[in-house]
């Protein structure tokens, strides 16, 4: 049979038996290797991961304590009432001239474990005096976080001048409600 092919013909067969080859050849042998070694690049990824899972870790230990420290600061575990925040308001504000315009109830919001306390109030004065008496309620007396501070200017009718007046929004984190 082979016999009567031409060369031409028979060089086709071989070719067509050399493709066939090569694609079995792949499906039952490279194919396995080829996903093998996919496979072991992987293992060793992960391999490379868990070696550095230590240091990650640590890491993630020191981002986590910092975080606590921050927050700490915020956190009351004692009766924090408005009496003190108004008190030492009135005291710097009776020294530098200044008057509070408003101070309504404190509002509470439960968040998870913890409550948050937020005191707003609004004080009249010059600038440099309101922003002192920033500093004093953020830095220096740490009476809770400033959440936000808005400063407006009004025109005062009677005497025709500008007042300027301070907002203060300022939250304190507490771990429970002490109930009356």
């Amino acid at each position: 049979m082979l016999s009567q092919l031409t060369y031409n013909q028979k060089n086709k067969i071989l070719l067509v038996a050399l493709i066939l080859f090569c694609v079995f050849a792949y499906f039952f042998s490279i194919e396995k290797t080829i996903n093998l070694k996919r496979e072991v690049n992987e293992q060793a990824v992960r391999l490379t991961s868990l070696n550095n899972y230590p240091q990650e870790l640590s890491k993630n230990v020191k981002q986590l304590n910092q975080l606590n420290s921050r927050v700490k600061q915020y956190v009351r575990d004692k009766d924090f009432n408005q009496d003190e925040i108004l008190e030492s308001l009135s005291l710097f504000c009776r020294k530098n001239k200044m008057v509070i315009r408003s101070f309504p109830k404190s509002t509470l919001q439960e968040k998870d474990d913890f409550y948050i306390e937020t005191h707003h109030f609004v004080v009249e004065g010059n600038y440099i005096n309101l922003v002192k008496l920033l500093y004093q309620i953020e830095k220096k007396e740490s009476l809770g976080r400033v959440a936000s501070v808005k400063f407006s200017s009004k025109m005062d009718r009677k005497s025709k001048r500008n007042r300027l007046s301070m907002s203060i929004y300022l939250q304190n984190i507490r771990n429970e409600i002490n109930k009356k």
